[in-house]
C-alpha cells in the first residue's frame, strides 16, 4: 500500500492506492468490519472494488477546474460562480476589484441580491430560475451595486453549471458597460438639443 485515504468516519469506505503485480497503478475502495466471537474480535470481513477509473476522472476534473481558475484570473472581464442558493462561490480578480469586496468577504456568503439593484432583481430572479432548470436565455443588462454604493451598468451572460446531469449552480461572464451607457445618454441628450434647435 503506497497511499491510504481514510474518511475518519466509522463504516465509511477507505481508498487505498497500490500497484498490481504487473506494476500497473491501481486504486481500491475497501469497506470492512470486525466480526466478534464471544468477547474477542477475531475476523475482518471486507468488500473491495477497483475505483481506478473513477479516481482518474476525478483527477482530470480537478485539473480542468484548476485550468479554468488560472485562465479566469487572467481575464479582464469578470467571471463569477454561485450556487443554487444564489450565494457567490467564486469570482476572479477582476470581479473583486470591480465590486470592491475581498475574497474572504465573498467566501463568508454574499448573495446576488446584495449586488443587483432592487429594480432589476425580480427580472434577474426569473432568469436565474430558468437557468436552474438547465435552460439558457439571451444575455442581459443589469445594474450592479459595488461595496461603496456605486451603481454601474453591466452586460451579463450566464449558463448553468452541470455535474452528473444535475444543475449545481450558475457561471456568469460580466462586462462593465458603464462607459458605453454614459456615451449613449450623452448622444441622446445631444440629439434632443439638436431637435430643439431645429
Amino acid at each position: 500500500i503506497k497511499q491510504r485515504i481514510n474518511t475518519g468516519n466509522p463504516g465509511e469506505p477507505e481508498e487505498w492506492f497500490s500497484y498490481k503485480k504487473s506494476g500497473e497503478p491501481v486504486w481500491i475502495e475497501i469497506k470492512s468490519r470486525l466480526l466478534q466471537h464471544s468477547r474477542n474480535y477475531v475476523e475482518i470481513q471486507g468488500i473491495a472494488r477497483d475505483i481506478t477509473d473513477r479516481k482518474s476522472m476525478e483527477k482530470k476534473l480537478r485539473e480542468s477546474e484548476k485550468r479554468f481558475k488560472e485562465t479566469a484570473e487572467l481575464l479582464p472581464s469578470i467571471i463569477c460562480e454561485f450556487d443554487k442558493n444564489m450565494k457567490f462561490i467564486y469570482t476572479n480578480r477582476a470581479g473583486l476589484k470591480s465590486f470592491g469586496y475581498t475574497q474572504e468577504e465573498f467566501e463568508t456568503g454574499i448573495t446576488i441580491d446584495k449586488l443587483i439593484v432592487k429594480e432589476d432583481f425580480e427580472r434577474a430572479k426569473q432568469n436565474l430560475s430558468l437557468l436552474m432548470t438547465g435552460k439558457t436565455y439571451k444575455p442581459q443588462e443589469y445594474r450592479l451595486r459595488h461595496k461603496d454604493g456605486t451603481i454601474c451598468d453591466y452586460f451579463v451572460t450566464s449558463s448553468p453549471m452541470i455535474k452528473e446531469d444535475a444543475v449545481v449552480g450558475i457561471r456568469s461572464c460580466v462586462f462593465d458597460i458603464s462607459d458605453r451607457k454614459r456615451v449613449e445618454i450623452q448622444l441622446k441628450e445631444s440629439e434632443e438639443r439638436l431637435r430643439s434647435i431645429f
